[in-house]
């Protein structure tokens, strides 16, 4: 009888331990990164060809040799939170990006990407297509989403 006792405690026991464990698993869902283009920085137009004579963020990317510097470079984008309405329309303004971000440049063979990797992408999808769409895939691992804004801000 203390055979069988103990025998039932044992695998009452191991069930316990075995269903604690089946929970503790870590989630693979990844948090991306969001960047959201500087409020005020020159070029926030996508609408391609777009060439007013001021001010300077209501010009297009692809407008002068200097607009791309703007949009490719690191500073021109930020982590903190930047006040805009976004739309569906990819012919308005930058707002920001998202993607699982990398410290290592690696093209995304992992997935990740870094924010420059993700920005030269990016431009060079829009100066191929001639325009922006709501997300891009780098390296058929790592998507970057795009989301626009009503206007420039």
């Amino acid at each position: 009888m203390k055979k069988i006792q103990f025998l039932a405690i044992a695998l009452v026991a191991t069930t316990g331990i075995i269903g604690a464990f089946a929970f503790t698993t870590k989630s693979s869902k990844k948090t991306p990164s969001v960047y959201y283009y500087v409020s005020g920085t020159p070029y926030q137009r996508i609408l391609f060809n777009t060439n007013p004579l001021t001010p300077l963020t209501e010009k297009s990317i692809d407008k002068d040799p200097n607009s791309p510097k703007y949009f490719v470079q690191p500073t021109s984008w930020t982590t903190s939170s930047v006040s805009f309405t976004s739309t569906t329309d990819f012919t308005k303004y930058i707002g920001s990006i998202s993607f699982e971000e990398d410290v290592v440049a690696n093209g995304g063979s992992d997935g990740k990407i870094t924010l420059q990797e993700a920005l030269n992408a990016l431009l060079s999808y829009y100066n191929t297509n001639s325009a922006l769409t709501s997300s891009i895939t780098v390296d058929a691992n790592t998507v970057v989403t795009f989301t626009p804004a009503t206007a420039a801000h």
